[in-house]
C-alpha cells in the first residue's frame, strides 16, 4: 500500500520509519473497545473498555440511533473503564461514542469507539422492500436456488421485488429500473440485491489506495444507491491507469464524481463472481455455492462462534491504523476478550469466526502477509462477515479480485468490505440491524458522526455480499402442517431447538406476500388455529430474547412456510461434490457433498448410492462424506435427501471415473554405475551408505555381445559377476502405495533394495550367492522384462540406492544384458489378487432351443463384483458365439444363459474369463447342442396352382 502523498519509494521509506517510532503503540489503542451489560430492574446499561495506561481523558456521548448529531459530551477520568447510564428504558435503544485522548511519549493520539446498546430492543419484524435485481444469464440454471432465496428474504421480513436484467444494459439503464421502483412506490424501497454480473458503474478520478497507475475511475456501486444526486460524464479526463477500466474520458459512460453527489438512500449489496478463472468451477455454481452458504448460514445450519479475527499486516501505518476497523467493531460485536490477533488462512481453515478483518500490501489478487486470491481457492475460510484492506484489490471489478475471491471461497465469506480507507461502522449489527444499514451509514458518514480517516463519501466504498444479511440467526422451527377443521385452518409444528418465548403466525394471500401477523401476542405452544382463514399461505417465526456484546433485543428466527396443500415443504437437493465426469486416483478419497434444503422441514438424512446401491449414509449437516474404498472403473453417483415428514429428493446422477497412476521412479536406459572388473566386492557394495564413485557409469543397456547396448562393459568373459547401482529420489509427500521391478538380466540377477535383498531371477534360491555363483541355467533373454513387487516399507522419503548384480551360467559366455526400471503406482501393488469365477458344469442343450440358465458365481478381493467383467470366447462360434452368451445381473451372482445358433448342433467348449481391469480367472466348460429332426417340408410341385 502506498501514502496517499508522496512517491512510492518515499512511502515505503516512512513506513518503516513509522513501524520503528511508533513501536510502543499498536492499532488496539486507536479504539475504544467498548462493549455493554444491561439490566432491567432498575433499568441502567454499563459500558466497559479495557484500560489504556496513556489516556489522558474520556468523554462518552449518546444519541438516539437516526439523530444527526452527538450533542455535548460526559467527560470522564483518565483511568475510566466504564460508564453507567441509568437514564434508560427498557423497550429502548441508544447509540454512544467514546472518545479517548492519549499521550505516548510526546506523541499525542485520539481512540474512538461506536456502540448500539439497548435493554430489549423491540423485534423488528418488518423491514421493507428490497429490490432484488438478478443477471438473466442465470435465472434458469439456479432456478431454485433463487426462488429459495426469495423465501428466505421474505421469512425474514422482506417484501422482494425481483427483476431479472441483461449484464449487457447500461448502468443508466439498470438505475432506472431501481429509481423508477423506488419513486413510484409510497413505500420507497429499502435495499437493492445486485446478484450475478449486474453492470458494474465507474465513477470519479480517484486513487484511494495511494497509487498513481490506479488513479481513474473506481467500480462505484454507490450510484445505484443515490436516488437523487446528479452524475455526469462530461469533465474528467485521464488515461494513465494501468487497467483499461480506469480510464476516464468525457462520454465513456463513466462518471465524472469522485466523491457521492448526495447522502444516499437505499442499502447496495453485490455477490459478482464473474471473471474468476483461478477457481475450477463456472461463475454458475459459485453463485449456486454462495447461495447454498447463505441458506446454510441463516438456517443456523452453519453457525459459527461468536469471536473476530484481525490479521494485521501494516500495524499504525502513520496513525491511520487500518486494522482498528476489527478491533473497534467487534468489540460490540463480542466483547474485547473474543477479539484475537491470529493468521487468516491457518486459523479459519480448522476454526470458526463470525467475523473476520484482514489487511497487508495488496494487489488485485493478493494481500500481503494475509494470502491470495489462489489461497481462497485451496483453503476454505470458516468465517461469515469479513472486512479486507490493501493495494488495487478494493477495485472489486477485477479478474480473480481478492474480495469476491472471499465470497467465491467454498468455506465461507459471504460480505467483504474495503475497510481502512476509510473506516466501516457496523456496530448497529450487535442489536440485530443488516449488514446494508451498516453499509449506508459508513457510505454516508462525515467526521462529525464516526470517525472516518481519509477518504470520506467517496465513491469507492461497497459492500459486497447480501445487503439483508444480519449477525445473530435463532433456530427456525420446523415441519410446519396445515388442516382444514371446517371453516378454521390448525397449524402444528416442531419446536425451534433454540431456547425461544414463543412463536408469531402470518399468513399472506400470496407466496410473495405481503405477510401479516394473525396472533396478537407470542404462541408458547406449537400449534394455531386460524379461525378467519384468508390466507392461502401460512409462516411460521420464532422469538428469542437474544443477548450481545451490546445488550438484550428481541430477534426472530428465518419463517418457514406451508400452504393447505402441502407443497411448499418439499425438499430439494444437489450433488456439490463430486463434479460430473471427474477422475480420481485409486487411493485418494472421493468426496461426496449434497447440498439439501426444505422451507418447512429439516433434512434428517442423506444416502449417497454408486450404481443404484447404497454406499453411505449421512444424517448431519453438511451431508458429506468420503468413498475410500472405490475401486477401478465408472460409477454413477447419485444421492436422496430425506426430510422429517418422510419426503424426499434425488440429486441428478454424476459421473465419476476411479483410474490409477504409474511413475517411473527409474526408467529404461537409465545412467547407472556399474563395476566390471574381476574382483570379489562382497556384501559391502549392496548398502546404501557405500562409496562408488571411482565405478564407471553409463546409460542402459548396460552389456556386451548383442549388439544393442548402449554402454559396452568389459568382455572378459571369465567373470561370472558385474555389479550396478543407482541412488534415486522419492518425494516426501509421495502417494505411492505399491512399487514394481522389472529387470532385464542375461543370464540371471539379485536385486537389492536398500541393502535389502527383493529379487533373484534365474538364480539358485536356498544359497547364498557370492561373487561365484551362476546363474540357474543359460538364458538367452536379452530381450525379455522379469518383475516383481518391491516392498514399500523399504524405501523411505528422500534418496534411496537400488543395487544388482548379474551373474553368468558359465565363464565362457559370449554376452550379458543389464537394464532395470522402477515403477511407482498409487495401486496397493500393479499385481493384484486376481478375481475369482465359480467352476461351470457342461452344458446341455436342444437345437434351436436356449439353455436353462446357470449361476456363475464372482468376486474379487480388492474390487465390488460389479467390477468384475466376464469375457466369453468360443472353440466353436459357428455353434455358439460370444454374442449368444448372455449374463443376467452384475453382482456376484450372475446367471448365463446359452443360445445356440439357429439349426446348428454339436459340441463347442466356453471359457469365462473374469477380468477386474489387472488380472484375470478362467473357467471352461463343454457345451452340447443335441439334434432336433426337422418336421417335413411339403411343397406343390405339379400341377401349377390354378393350371388347366
Amino acid at each position: 500500500m502506498k501514502l496517499k502523498l508522496g512517491a512510492f519509494w518515499a512511502g515505503i521509506f516512512m513506513l518503516m520509519s513509522v513501524c520503528w517510532t511508533s513501536l510502543a503503540l499498536n492499532v488496539a489503542d486507536f479504539t475504544v473497545q467498548v462493549s455493554a451489560q444491561v439490566q432491567t430492574n432498575p433499568p441502567q446499561i454499563t459500558l466497559t473498555w479495557p484500560a489504556d495506561q496513556d489516556a489522558t481523558a474520556y468523554t462518552v456521548y449518546r444519541k438516539s440511533r437516526d439523530a444527526n448529531s452527538w450533542g455535548a459530551g460526559t467527560a470522564l477520568a483518565s483511568n475510566a473503564t466504564s460508564y453507567v447510564d441509568t437514564n434508560v428504558a427498557v423497550g429502548e435503544a441508544y447509540e454512544y461514542r467514546i472518545v479517548k485522548n492519549a499521550m505516548e511519549g510526546s506523541t499525542g493520539y485520539t481512540g474512538y469507539g461506536y456502540i448500539y446498546a439497548g435493554i430489549e430492543a423491540p423485534l423488528v419484524e418488518y423491514r421493507g422492500k428490497v429490490l432484488l435485481l438478478v443477471d438473466a444469464t442465470v435465472t434458469n440454471a439456479l432456478a431454485f436456488e433463487l426462488s429459495r432465496l426469495q423465501w428466505t428474504l421474505i421469512g425474514d421480513g422482506w417484501n422482494v421485488l425481483r427483476y431479472d436484467v441483461a449484464r449487457t444494459s447500461t448502468p443508466p439503464e439498470i438505475k432506472a429500473i431501481i429509481t423508477n421502483a423506488f419513486w413510484n412506490d409510497p413505500e420507497q424501497p429499502k435495499a437493492v440485491f445486485l446478484f450475478g454480473h449486474v453492470p458494474v458503474p465507474y465513477s470519479g478520478y480517484i486513487a484511494p489506495d495511494g497509487h498513481g497507475d490506479h488513479n481513474g475511475a473506481w467500480s462505484a456501486d454507490v450510484y445505484y444507491a443515490d436516488m437523487d444526486g446528479d452524475w455526469t460524464d462530461m469533465t474528467v479526463n485521464t488515461t494513465n491507469a494501468s487497467r483499461v477500466e480506469n480510464r476516464n474520458v468525457p462520454g465513456d459512460g463513466k462518471f465524472d464524481q469522485s466523491t457521492i453527489p448526495s447522502d444516499l438512500e437505499l442499502q447496495v449489496g453485490r455477490v459478482d463472481l464473474w471473471n474468476m478463472p483461478a477457481f475450477p468451477a463456472s461463475e454458475t455454481e459459485l453463485l449456486r455455492q454462495y447461495l447454498n452458504k447463505e441458506w446454510n448460514f441463516r438456517m443456523g445450519l452453519f453457525r459459527p462462534p461468536r469471536r473476530g479475527l484481525v490479521d494485521d499486516h501494516f500495524g499504525t501505518f502513520y496513525n491511520e491504523a487500518f486494522a482498528a476497523n476489527g478491533y473497534r467493531n467487534f468489540a460490540p460485536f463480542f466483547g474485547a476478550s473474543n477479539v484475537f490477533a491470529r493468521p487468516w488462512f491457518s486459523t479459519l481453515a480448522t476454526n470458526a469466526y463470525l467475523w473476520g478483518y484482514a489487511c497487508g500490501p495488496g494487489s488485485y489478487t493478493s494481500e500481503g502477509g494475509v494470502g491470495t486470491t489462489s489461497d481462497f481457492v485451496r483453503t476454505n475460510t470458516q468465517v461469515v462477515f469479513t472486512m479486507h484492506f490493501g493495494s488495487y484489490f478494493g477495485d472489486f471489478d477485477s479478474q480473480n479480485n481478492l474480495m469476491r475471491a472471499q465470497l467465491a471461497n467454498a468455506g465461507g465469506g459471504l460480505t467483504c468490505a474495503w475497510a481502512g480507507r476509510p473506516h466501516w461502522h457496523f456496530h448497529h449489527m450487535a442489536l440485530g440491524e443488516h449488514i446494508g444499514f451498516s453499509a449506508l451509514k459508513s457510505q454516508n458518514n462525515s467526521s462529525s458522526m464516526y470517525v472516518v480517516n481519509f477518504p470520506e463519501r467517496y465513491v469507492h466504498i461497497n459492500l459486497l455480499g447480501d445487503p439483508t444479511l444480519r449477525m445473530h440467526v435463532v433456530l427456525p422451527p420446523s415441519g410446519l402442517s396445515i388442516s382444514s377443521a371446517g371453516n378454521e385452518r390448525l397449524l402444528r409444528w416442531r419446536a425451534s431447538p433454540d431456547s425461544v418465548l414463543g412463536y408469531h403466525v402470518y399468513g399472506a394471500s400470496t407466496p410473495a406476500g405481503p405477510f401479516l401477523r394473525l396472533n396478537p401476542a407470542l404462541i408458547t405452544e406449537t400449534n394455531f388455529t386460524d379461525s378467519n382463514p384468508v390466507s392461502t399461505v401460512h409462516m411460521v417465526r420464532a422469538v428469542k430474547l437474544e443477548t450481545s456484546a451490546s445488550g438484550t433485543y428481541y430477534n426472530a428466527s428465518q419463517g418457514i412456510f406451508e400452504d393447505l396443500s402441502g407443497t411448499l415443504g418439499q425438499p430439494h437437493a444437489i450433488l456439490s461434490q463430486p463434479a460430473s465426469n471427474m477422475t480420481y486416483n485409486l487411493d485418494v478419497p472421493i468426496p461426496l457433498s449434497v447440498e439439501a434444503s426444505d422451507l418447512n422441514n429439516d433434512i434428517v438424512r442423506v444416502e449417497f448410492y454408486t450404481n443404484g446401491s447404497l454406499l453411505a449414509v449421512s444424517s448431519n449437516w453438511p451431508y458429506s462424506v468420503f468413498w475410500t474404498n472405490a475401486w477401478l472403473g465408472t460409477y454413477n453417483v447419485s444421492a436422496v435427501a430425506w426430510d422429517a415428514a418422510g419426503m424426499s429428493a434425488t440429486t441428478a446422477v454424476r459421473t465419476v471415473t476411479v483410474t490409477y497412476s504409474i511413475s517411473y521412479i527409474i526408467t529404461n536406459k537409465s545412467v547407472w554405475r556399474y563395476f566390471d572388473q574381476m574382483q570379489d566386492l562382497g556384501t559391502a557394495w549392496r548398502a546404501p551408505d557405500y562409496d562408488d564413485s571411482s565405478w564407471s557409469s553409463g546409460p542402459a543397456e548396460l552389456g556386451f555381445g548383442e549388439n544393442d547396448e548402449a554402454t559396452v562393459i568389459n568382455t572378459n568373459r571369465q567373470r561370472i559377476t558385474t555389479y550396478f547401482r543407482k541412488a534415486f529420489w522419492v518425494p516426501p509427500n509421495g502417494r505411492f502405495l505399491g512399487y514394481y521391478v522389472q529387470l532385464l538380466r542375461d543370464d540371471g540377477g539379485v536385486v537389492y533394495l536398500n541393502g535389502i535383498e527383493i529379487f533373484r531371477s534365474n538364480m539358485p534360491t536356498n544359497q547364498p550367492i557370492v561373487w561365484s555363483t551362476q546363474a540357474s541355467s543359460a538364458a538367452d533373454e536379452s530381450n525379455l522384462v522379469h518383475g516383481t513387487n518391491a516392498p514399500p516399507q523399504l524405501i523411505r522419503p528422500g534418496t534411496n540406492y537400488i543395487a544388482v548384480e548379474i551373474h553368468q551360467y558359465g565363464t565362457n559366455s559370449s554376452d550379458l544384458s543389464f537394464d532395470l526400471a522402477l515403477i511407482a503406482t498409487n495401486l496397493p501393488s500393479i499385481s493384484n489378487t486376481p478375481p475369482s469365477i465359480s467352476v461351470v458344469p457342461d452344458v446341455v442343450t436342444d437345437e434351436d432351443t436356449p439353455s436353462a440358465p446357470v449361476q456363475i458365481v464372482v468376486g474379487d478381493a480388492e474390487c465390488w463384483p460389479e467390477g468384475v467383467e466376464i469375457i466369453v470366447t468360443s472353440s466353436n462360434s459357428n455353434l455358439i458365439s460370444a454374442a449368444n452368451v448372455t449374463f443376467i445381473g452384475s453382482g456376484s451372482n450372475r446367471l448365463m444363459v446359452i443360445t445356440p445358433a439357429t439349426n446348428q448342433n454339436g459340441n463347442a467348449t466356453i471359457t469365462l474369463t473374469a477380468s477386474d481391469g489387472l488380472a484375470t480367472a478362467s473357467t471352461t466348460f463343454n457345451v452340447l447342442v443335441n439334434p432336433i429332426p426337422d418336421p417335413p417340408v411339403v411343397q406343390w410341385i405339379n400341377p401349377v396352382h390354378g393350371a388347366l
